[in-house]
């Protein structure tokens, strides 16, 4: 195993938690290295593993772990091991089992659901170990593992793209004693959004506390319908679901599944033209969640990002009632929680509304971050209370 050391100005960032680091700022060049290649680094006294790929031009070339631990697939073996257990303390019926960095796994993410675990791999040193790693999640979960690589992630490490595993036509999932049922066909990234569960919870739990009946509630960018599915358990009486994607059959089968009764239904269109043909009708609700996909991949378009929260949630503002309960959530990494207060505060004032926060929340357990410095912190929910 090759040696590399690091440079001293670089130690405090490592001690500080940062694990990603530039060839530079080693000792000797990386070239000679294979992409994933596996070797050993020098902070001062300590010395631990990681991984480094030569293919990667721009930052972020080299992965430095914290461990004693000297033999890579008995790390990996740990890591993993110790996630799975992490997660059963937190008792969980499906869950994120790997959550990559915060995990001590860069590039592997690991979903769990009733009879299938979904694996996407993305860093050159995990794939090296990539049916050792399947073995290992098999052992540890009982269920079958199903690789779902992402071309582009696999093509930036300088990664074969190999056929995806066949995915059975229906992904059978539970969370929080809600059932679900997902096609193939339809699937986003890993498959379902485990990461506000914790806020969908929350959600329910508010509307059932406070003492009003709510009639009409609005799950904006509602995928499989899961803010919504949590609005009827609370006893909302008709929700309409909201999304561009195909998502009818399966919104509506999952209605079914769970029982829940009321008008309820699913509408296919853009939410931000949905949203104009709706305030033109004049219709009311009492609830209204927004939690679109992220609008900026990059901090270069943040303004822009604001200003489609801003366009979004001023529209918001012109379709609930007095009274009602607006949901801001966002996984838009370069918006901070406060930036996007700041925003629904400036719609609400320029539709002449008020609003009190009634609660705030981060991601779910099973989607650890070390602190909210953390740069997996990127899950944001307000509740508000609109006067």
């Amino acid at each position: 195993m090759k040696s590399f050391v690091l440079d001293q100005k670089r130690h405090y960032s490592w001690l500080s938690g940062e694990n990603v680091f530039n060839a530079k700022d080693l000792d000797q060049s990386i070239r000679s290295c294979t992409p994933g290649e596996w070797v050993e680094f020098e902070i001062g006294n300590f010395k631990t593993i990681g991984f480094v790929n030569p293919f990667i031009e721009d930052f972020g070339n080299v992965t430095i772990l914290k461990t004693t631990e000297r033999e890579p697939l008995k790390y990996i073996e740990k890591a993993i091991k110790s996630a799975h257990r992490k997660r059963s303390i937190l008792a969980y019926h499906g869950e994120r089992l790997i959550y990559g960095f915060s995990d001590g796994l860069p590039g592997l993410v690991v979903d769990t659901y009733e009879s299938c675990s979904l694996v996407q791999i993305s860093s050159a040193g995990l794939d090296r170990f990539r049916n050792e790693i399947k073995e290992i999640i098999k052992q540890e979960t009982g269920k079958e593992v199903i690789f779902l690589d992402n071309k582009k992630y696999r093509e930036k490490e300088g990664l074969p793209f190999f056929e995806n595993d066949q995915l059975p036509d229906v992904i059978d999932i539970r969370d929080l004693g809600i059932e679900y049922q997902l096609k193939k066909d339809v699937l986003q990234k890993v498959g379902y959004y485990y990461d506000h569960r914790e806020n969908r919870l929350k959600l329910e739990n508010t509307l059932k506390r406070i003492n009003k009946e709510f009639t009409n509630g609005l799950d904006l960018f509602c995928y499989i319908g899961s803010w919504g599915m949590h609005m009827l358990r609370a006893g909302v009486k008709n929700v309409e679901f909201v999304d561009q994607g195909n998502m009818n059959d399966i919104v509506l089968k999952n209605i079914e599944l769970n029982s829940f009764e009321g008008n309820n239904k699913f509408v296919r269109d853009d939410v931000f033209a949905f949203l104009d043909s709706k305030i033109k009708e004049k219709a009311r609700y009492d609830v209204i969640v927004c939690d679109p996909p992220s609008f900026t991949k990059s901090v270069k378009n943040k303004n822009s990002a604001l200003s489609g929260y801003e366009k979004l949630y001023q529209k918001s503002f012109q379709l609930l009632n007095s009274e009602s309960i607006l949901v801001a959530a966002s996984c838009t990494q370069y918006i901070t929680i406060e930036e996007l207060d700041k925003v629904v505060v400036k719609s609400a004032l320029r539709e002449g509304k008020k609003v009190q926060v009634l609660d705030i929340g981060l991601s779910s357990w099973d989607h650890p971050i070390s602190s909210l410095s953390s740069k997996s912190n990127y899950i944001k929910y307000i509740c508000y209370f609109v006067e």
